[in-house]
């Protein structure tokens, strides 16, 4: 699957999920990113697009929303029947969740991005998001920082990068959010600490192979960041 289908998929589910009342098809094809073309084209690929939620196990409902016109049809994705298994996405993938939720954040149709991000992220798993303020992720140095972060994660690579002026040595554990700002959560000196992702400075060193180190199997994510004892830096 191609990264602008992915993403399309992604805004799609996202509108349909976040939504209070059912989409038409003219509100969708004007409001999620990623439909343009002709009319009939258009229709092709939300077409194609629906065949391949439903394959995922997604649930789209449909209503007439006009009994005197059958055509004039309206699609929602009820929260409460969404599921989905946070391990079928890949990191990229993860980040673009998380990029279409902010678009969607503060536009006319959304009302709880937020709250659709969470139920697809795993609180537990690489990435973590609060219900109080999701940050801007922009397809920019700030995404590609996330995506090697993320990566470093996922592999228990040790990094090295300059932060507050410093040079850093960590073994990251997880990323998460609070208060509109994305934090790594890294073990520094035999203690876990929090790295405000924006303050890492851009030359980030991989220093360690592949599995070059085992994180505590009492290490929680959502545990570190209920705590938020730990040091901040």
């Amino acid at each position: 699957m191609s990264d602008q289908k992915t993403e399309r998929l992604i805004n799609l589910t996202l509108a349909l999920l976040s939504s209070k009342r059912y989409l038409t098809k003219s509100e969708i094809f004007k409001n999620v990113a990623g439909y343009s073309g002709s009319a009939e084209t258009m229709e092709r690929m939300f077409e194609r697009d629906k065949d391949d939620l439903r394959n995922l196990g997604v649930r789209i409902e449909v209503r007439a929303l006009d009994p005197l016109f059958e055509d004039d049809q309206g699609y929602l994705i009820d929260s409460k029947t969404f599921q989905i298994n946070p391990n079928d996405f890949s990191k990229e993938e993860i980040l673009l969740l998380t990029m279409a939720a902010n678009l969607w954040h503060g536009s006319a149709l959304q009302h709880d991005s937020k709250a659709a991000l969470l139920k697809i992220q795993s609180l537990d798993g690489l990435v973590a998001t609060n219900s109080v303020a999701s940050p801007v992720v922009e397809d920019n140095e700030d995404s590609k920082k996330l995506l090697l972060i993320i990566d470093a994660v996922e592999r228990f690579v040790s990094l090295e990068f300059e932060y507050k002026g410093t040079v850093r040595q960590v073994k990251p554990y997880g990323i998460y959010t609070r208060r509109g700002f994305w934090y790594l959560a890294a073990q520094e000196n035999d203690v876990v600490k929090s790295f405000k992702v924006i303050r890492i400075g851009e030359q980030i060193k991989v220093i360690s192979k592949s599995q070059g180190f085992t994180k505590p199997a009492e290490f929680k994510l959502s545990t570190f960041i209920e705590g938020l004892n730990a040091p901040t830096t």
